[in-house]
Parts: C-alpha cells; sequence; structure tokens
C-alpha cells in the first residue's frame, strides 16, 4: 500500500483515517526495541526511517513518516489535533 498524501494536515489526518478505516485488526504484535514497531503486515524501522506493508516499502515524506511512527507508539491512544 502506498499513501499519497497531500501537505496540509487535515488532509493528513483524513488519508489516516480513511487507511485505518479499511485496516480493522492494527493492533501493535511485537515491540522489539525503540528502533522498530511490528504491526500485523506492517513494519516501521526508526533507524531506517522505512515502513513496509506487507512486503512492500511504503513511499513517505518526512512528516508522514513522523506522524505514522508517533501515532503507532500509542495504537490505542486518540489524540486531538493539538497533540498531533
Amino acid at each position: 500500500m502506498i499513501l499519497t498524501i497531500s501537505d496540509s494536515e487535515e488532509g493528513i489526518l483524513n488519508k489516516i483515517k480513511s487507511v485505518l478505516a479499511c485496516e480493522s485488526t492494527l493492533e501493535v504484535m511485537e515491540i522489539t526495541n525503540s528502533e522498530k514497531l511490528t504491526f500485523q503486515g506492517l513494519e516501521i524501522d526508526q533507524l531506517q526511517r522505512s515502513v513496509i506493508k506487507d512486503g512492500k516499502v511504503v513511499e513517505l515524506t518526512r512528516h508522514e513518516y513522523d506522524l505514522l511512527f508517533y501515532l503507532a507508539l500509542s495504537p490505542n491512544r486518540v489524540f486531538t489535533k493539538e497533540q498531533i
């Protein structure tokens, strides 16, 4: 899956919401260390700043990656726009 997101914060949030709506079970399965997060079919590597979804690299901007990583650190938490 490749995410293409506009640079506006609202656009990014709307795209993330639409992707999450399609993914019914996005729970943390393994956190091996603070460098890599592994979810069902999704791997976020902080050292390489890369995201792999179902074996395919997901191209993200720096801002998109940072936002995804921040949200992934607390998968069951709801954030306000101000917190993000």
